[in-house]
């Protein structure tokens, strides 16, 4: 291998209006490359065509004018209507004035499609510029001819950076040498490219309008702390627009080239660039270093939005402030950087949308970023940057900001153990992507709770044979879906119970709607996803592990209907049984409304068969009510509500029904032998509807497709006036072979509405679950006689003998004539936080009651509850008493500050809400306890 040696360059030739100069010296190259010898013959070959060019050839394929990456084509409508993003092209440098439709397969230019008509548009240089296209008949315009100049465009562009990588590992000057022609060219060309926008329904749009002024070399960031990312916000540009004309979107994101910022580094040094020079009669690195600027300037023109894209910007604005030695444009890029992990990340590390996708591709950027072209860097001396008022040396950002490192372990968390990312609002899948998943491990099935998203995870056993459950009671913060206490279960090395996750087909709308989910729908609506009055944010109410047999979670999530649903209350509780199985008990209290619809769906991964105790007759086509007739989506832009009507209901198929006021089960079963059984309890007038629905994802984008593809639901429905519905279940994972757990219910005395009480038995055990509608709730079994009064109680009989107890969140648990000790819960005001963040030794809250000295419990959550509805379930690391007060230690940053005088809380992280007044804690009262030789088996 080879590198290039550095050598000295002075980057400071650019003049600015007031007649100061722009930028700093630089070393070149910046960001030195390593290229192995193993790769020149393949880089020779890709660059080959390239490296034949005269100027006047790269001239003809750089045409200085727009050009256009999203363009239809006129003989087919790509499945899905998707003529804004229509990138479905087959282009090839050894037929570089022809385009080939992948989807329909016809070829143009074409005498059937002549591009008969011209627009011709004003550039920002004055000059008329002549777009041809074809005149489609609902007024589209099919700019072919742009579409292929972008391709050779783009191609060009690719080839950049491989020129630079031939000049490294040989070093030739002739690789510098066209490199720099090259991006001459495209220096040459950007001041004739209009604004474009191409993300729209019709044609792509180019915009007359002057291009902004750079003062001084920069163009200033406007102000906003409330841009919002999609929204012009006080941009100069539309929001949705570009100049270069590359990129999915064609947006402010795809401006900035950092790719060819890293290759002409690698090439600034060259002696070619001044021989270069001389023969065009121009400065060629102050042109390039011009093009450079006017993209990042461009990109800062917007204000900051701290989306999902920013990482992109920051890297961008990173590179080509380095590359060209302008020390605000990083100063900007570490200003984002900074920016975007305080205001746009729960506490717990998630990302604000709370989708696994979208924290992935945001983190990957930032971490990118930083130990990339921000680490190291250095300041010139004596700078201080404009907007920072900072002097930056050997800049350490990761070291800086420990949050960037939490995010990746957040986004590990959230993974299954199949390899795939949990489809929380719009994640993809990697079945939708035609990825193989992942053979789990027999490593421990984790657990984890995202206490500032709203996302529990309870696992047990072993990630190849165990089970794990998620409960999911997040807001909506953008690419949201209307899931609030939406379940889904991984068993047996599959996840059996599925939420489709993102998709850009025709069944997008469907995919967000709350039917499409594993929850409780009320009168047929989609959940409210955001909002704070109240928020539509779930709520923790407990959270708790009784030994290593039990895990326990409860979420309410009123806010997702609002005025409707005065109570919606979904508790699970995850069980290990002694033989090595495992098992949920899942209770979901609702009331409020005329219809409430238990929904559960089976794997989107594979083929399942559906069984039931029901005896179901033949229903109808589908759902929706009498005499409406389903109309599918045309695009992913459909909408679910047409004429009042949710037409979800319409994708369901083969629909059977049954009448039921007595319990019942089913089994959703895969290939293997493997499969989930649900038994749910009685309830008085309920029908169940068995059918099968679109499972979307093996549909792999493909919108002709998506009908091909089936998975079982099983849909509980109740109607009345002010309907009170408990939905009691139980979920057991199994494989071939493995014994079915007998499930029924325990008859129970309750002090309150909504008690339930299970009975599950299996080979030589018993258990007993009493749950409670609150942690006040006094429930009695006169068979064998339990009395408890909590949120939950268990109680485990091996072989006859008592095994185990546990509660969570309750006062009391008596069986037979044994009693558990249960400490009270207790509960008060947060006085004060200590943040180690902010200074503070500890991270800690100081409590109003006195409390008794003790370590954390195992999985011990102390539950704060803001005054505005908003819960932290933060972990528990000791208590102790400090003077009149106690301290509550955590294990992590509390995630809110309260005012000196107690009049305001302040979230510290996203969604950065205030409050008034001091907020509430609660330690609720747990207690487990073994008896006898009681072990539970390793699963």
């Amino acid at each position: 291998m080879n590198l290039i040696g550095i050598s000295f360059l002075s980057a400071a030739v650019l003049v600015s209006a007031s007649g100061a100069t722009i930028g700093t010296e630089v070393r070149h190259p910046v960001f030195p490359k390593v290229v192995k010898k193993e790769r020149v013959a393949q880089l020779e070959e890709q660059a080959k065509k390239v490296m034949d060019f005269s100027r006047e050839e790269i001239d003809r394929w750089i045409v200085a004018k727009s050009s256009f990456q999203m363009v239809a084509c006129p003989n087919c409508e790509w499945p899905g209507g998707r003529r804004d993003r229509k990138n479905y092209w087959q282009w090839s440098a050894g037929s570089p004035d022809h385009i080939r439709c992948t989807h329909c397969e016809m070829e143009y230019p074409s005498p059937r499609y002549p591009m008969s008509a011209v627009d011709r548009i004003t550039d920002p240089t004055g000059q008329v510029q002549e777009f041809p296209y074809y005149p489609g008949k609902d007024g589209y315009k099919y700019y072919l001819a742009g579409k292929i100049d972008n391709a050779r465009k783009q191609h060009m562009e690719r080839t950049v950076p491989i020129l630079a990588d031939l000049y490294v590992a040989t070093g030739q000057s002739r690789y510098a040498r066209q490199a720099a022609v090259i991006l001459d060219r495209l220096a040459e060309a950007y001041p004739h490219y209009n604004v474009q926008i191409c993300r729209r329904k019709g044609s792509p749009l180019l915009l007359e309008i002057p291009i902004l002024e750079a003062h001084d070399g920069l163009v200033k960031v406007p102000e906003s702390d409330s841009a919002t990312a999609g929204r012009n916000d006080g941009a100069y540009y539309p929001y949705w627009s570009n100049r270069r004309g590359d990129g999915w979107n064609g947006w402010l994101y795809s401006e900035m080239p950092t790719g060819l910022a890293y290759a002409y580094d690698l090439i600034a040094a060259s002696d070619e660039l001044d021989r270069l020079s001389e023969e065009l009669g121009h400065d060629v690195r102050s042109r390039i270093c011009g093009f450079f600027r006017d993209t990042a300037n461009y990109a800062r023109s917007y204000p900051v939005y701290l989306g999902n894209m920013d990482p992109s910007l920051i890297g961008g604005l990173a590179v080509i402030g380095r590359v060209i030695g302008e020390p605000e444009f990083v100063h900007d890029a570490l200003r984002r950087l900074k920016l975007i992990l305080e205001r746009r990340f729960f506490p717990d590390g998630n990302w604000r949308e709370g989708a696994a996708s979208y924290h992935s591709q945001t983190i990957s950027g930032l971490r990118s970023a930083a130990a990339g072209p921000l680490k190291g860097y250095t300041d010139p001396p004596g700078y201080v940057g404009l907007e920072d008022r900072l002097h930056l040396e050997n800049l350490d950002v990761s070291a800086d900001l420990p949050l960037l490192g939490e995010s990746f372990q957040a986004l590990a968390a959230l993974g299954l153990p199949n390899g795939s990312q949990t489809c929380v609002h719009d994640t993809w899948s990697p079945t939708t992507h035609g990825r193989r998943l992942a053979s789990p491990k027999a490593d421990p099935m984790p657990s984890h709770l995202h206490w500032g998203m709203g996302h529990a995870i309870l696992g047990m056993g072993r990630q190849d044979t165990g089970l794990q459950a998620h409960l999911h009671f997040s807001g909506g913060y953008g690419h949201q879906h209307a899931d609030t206490l939406n379940l889904i279960l991984f068993g047996q090395g599959h996840e059996l119970v599925s939420d489709i996750g993102y998709t850009h087909t025709v069944m997008a709308a469907y995919s967000r709607n709350s039917l499409a989910h594993n929850l409780v729908v009320v009168d047929g609506q989609d959940q409210r996803t955001s909002g704070t009055e109240p928020p539509a944010d779930g709520a923790l109410a407990a959270s708790a592990s009784l030994g290593a047999d039990v895990q326990y979670v409860e979420a309410a999530g009123e806010g997702a209907y609002p005025g409707v649903a005065r109570l919606y209350r979904r508790a699970l509780a995850l069980v290990a049984a002694p033989d090595g199985g495992a098992y949920v008990v899942d209770v979901f209290r609702v009331a409020g409304g005329k219809r409430h619809e238990w929904v559960l769906h089976g794997s989107a991964d594979e083929d399942m068969e559906l069984s039931t105790s029901l005896a179901a007759e033949s229903f109808g086509p589908n759902l929706l009510p009498e005499g409406v007739e389903f109309r599918p989506w045309k695009d992913e832009y459909g909408r679910n509500i047409q004429d009042g009507v949710n037409h979800s209901y319409g994708v369901f198929r083969d629909v059977r029904r049954a009448a039921s006021d007595r319990a019942w089960s089913a089994s959703m079963e895969c290939g293997g032998g493997v499969g989930i059984q649900t038994t749910v309890l009685d309830q008085p007038g309920t029908e169940v509807f068995l059918a099968r629905i679109p499972s979307v994802r093996r549909a792999k984008e493909d919108s002709s497709r998506v009908y091909d593809y089936w998975m079982p639901c099983l849909l509980a429905r109740r109607e009345g006036q002010d309907v009170e519905s408990t939905f009691a279940a139980v979920h057991q994972a199994y494989a071939s072979g493995s014994q079915r757990y007998d499930v029924a219910r325990l008859a129970l005395e309750s002090s309150q509405p909504g008690s339930a009480g299970f009975v599950v038995r299996g080979p030589g055990f018993t258990d007993y679950h009493l749950c409670g509608a609150q942690s006040d709730s006094s429930m009695f079994a006169a068979d064998p006689p339990i009395r408890a009064v909590g949120r939950y109680a268990f109680v485990r009989v091996l072989d006859g003998q008592l095994a185990s107890l546990g509660i969570c969140d309750g006062s009391r648990l008596v069986y037979e004539e044994v009693s558990l000790p249960i400490p009270p819960g207790v509960s008060g005001e947060v006085l004060s936080v200590r943040n180690q963040e902010t200074g503070d030794a500890e991270h800690a809250l100081v409590v109003s009651e006195r409390l008794p000295t003790r370590p954390g419990r195992p999985g011990e959550r102390v539950i704060v509850r803001f005054r505005d509805g908003m819960t932290y379930g933060l972990a528990v690391r000791e208590i102790r008493q400090e003077g009149d007060v106690s301290v509550i230690a955590l294990h992590h940053r509390p995630g809110f500050r309260v005012s000196a005088d107690g009049l305001q809380t302040e979230l510290t992280h996203w969604p950065a809400r205030l409050s008034q007044g001091r907020p509430a804690f609660y330690l609720p009262g747990t207690a487990y306890q073994v008896f006898g030789e009681a072990t539970t088996a390793t699963r």
